[in-house]
């Protein structure tokens, strides 16, 4: 079941070690009406980025293997099509304090509220979208 308020269709790479939690991110966020990769972890992520471009990525910080910090500093080098990102997670504050905000549209602690994501990555995807009308 569509969620009546996801009116932005778009394409979203989640990022996560834990795939209880990728599974319910995608399964909420195809009942919007989004597309959506998965990775594993960061250096997954690194793979599935230079594919493909997204919407927004919903990312993890704690994870083997190239953690979410690590990636998000490669994403603001590196892939700057990429606008928005979403970032879920049980860290301590003084690892949340180390993101950096400039690509950051919300950090949701987890146990997240579904409708607190739902929101964000839709405030991503419209960004996005209003992004490419603009420069077309």
């Amino acid at each position: 079941m569509r969620n009546p308020e996801s009116t932005v269709e778009g394409r979203v790479l989640v990022v996560d070690d834990d795939a209880g939690v990728r599974g319910l991110v995608r399964a909420v966020l195809r009942s919007d009406g989004m597309q959506v990769d998965e990775a594993h972890d960061g250096a997954a992520a690194v793979e599935k980025l230079s594919r493909a471009a997204y919407d927004c990525i919903v990312l993890d910080l704690m994870m083997p293997n190239h953690d979410g910090l690590e990636l998000l500093q490669q994403i603001e080098v590196a892939r700057p099509a990429v606008k928005r990102v979403v970032v879920i997670t049980a860290s301590s504050e003084a690892v949340i304090s180390r993101v950096p905000v400039a690509i950051v549209e919300t950090k949701l602690r987890k146990p997240f509220d579904i409708m607190d994501l739902r929101a964000a990555v839709a405030r991503c995807v419209s960004h996005s979208h209003g992004a490419e009308t603009r420069s077309h």
